[in-house]
C-alpha cells in the first residue's frame, strides 16, 4: 500500500489502494483454487507500525481472514499459539498479539481459560515497568487498542476493574506508551466503557495533583 502511494501521487492512491485490498481479501480469495490465507503471526508484526498505511492493510488483511474462517479453525489457532505463552520474549509477545487479536475479533474463538490467560498476559504488557519489558513501546501501543476493543472479554476476567483503570490512566502508564492517536483512543474507548471507574480514576488523579497545592 505504502508503494502503491508512492507511485501513484496522492490523488488517486485511496482509491486504488481500495481497489487493491479488495483483490487481496476478497475476489483473489474467492477465485483462487487452493487459497491459502496470509499468516496471522505475519500479519500481527504489522498491526503496529509506524507507516499508517502497512498498519491499516494489515489489520483489514487479518480482519479478513478472520471473517473467513471458520469457529473450528479459529479455535485451532487458538489452542496452537496457547502453547507459546509460557515461552520467552519475542514468541511470547507474539503470540499474546495473535491471540489478543482472536479474542477481540472473534471472542468465542478462546476458549474461558485461554481467555483469562491472555488477559493475564496483556495486563502484563501494559503494567510490568518499562525497564523489565523488552521494547515496550512496540508491544504496550497494540496491546492497550486489543484491550479496549475486547473489553467486555478480558473484563470478565478482571475482579477489580476500577483498580486496573485507575492504573490505565496514570501518567506513568501514558506516557510510557509513547503512543499513536489510536492508541490514546483505544484508552477513551475503554473509559467510556466503564463510565463510573473512568470518573472515579479521573477524580482521585485530580485529588492526587490539586490537595498538594492546597495543603502547602
Amino acid at each position: 500500500m505504502s508503494i502503491a502511494k508512492a507511485l501513484l501521487g496522492l490523488e488517486d492512491h485511496e482509491n486504488i489502494c481500495s481497489q487493491l485490498l479488495s483483490f487481496f481479501c476478497a475476489i483473489l480469495p474467492e477465485q483462487t483454487t487452493g487459497f491459502v490465507p496470509p499468516g496471522l503471526s505475519f500479519l500481527a508484526k504489522f498491526w503496529q507500525d509506524q507507516m499508517d498505511d502497512v498498519l491499516q492493510s494489515a489489520r483489514t488483511i487479518i480482519k479478513s481472514t478472520l471473517d473467513r474462517l471458520s469457529p473450528a479453525a479459529c479455535l485451532q489457532i487458538a489452542l496452537y499459539w496457547s502453547a507459546f505463552l509460557n515461552s520467552k520474549f519475542r514468541s511470547k509477545y507474539l503470540a499474546i498479539m495473535v491471540l489478543g487479536i482472536l479474542g477481540s475479533e472473534k471472542p468465542t474463538s478462546l476458549p474461558p481459560a485461554l481467555s483469562g490467560q491472555v488477559t493475564t498476559e496483556l495486563l502484563d504488557l501494559l503494567f510490568r515497568p518499562s525497564e523489565n519489558l523488552k521494547d515496550p513501546t512496540k508491544w504496550r501501543a497494540p496491546a492497550i487498542e486489543m484491550f479496549a476493543k475486547g473489553f467486555e472479554t478480558w473484563s470478565q476476567h478482571i475482579p477489580d476493574i476500577t483498580s486496573v483503570i485507575q492504573k490505565l490512566f496514570s501518567s506513568r502508564i501514558l506516557s510510557s506508551l509513547g503512543l499513536s492517536k489510536s492508541a490514546y483512543h483505544a484508552v477513551l474507548f475503554v473509559g467510556a466503557r466503564v463510565p463510573k471507574a473512568f470518573n472515579d480514576s479521573i477524580n482521585k488523579r485530580l485529588h492526587q495533583l490539586i490537595l498538594p497545592g492546597l495543603v502547602g
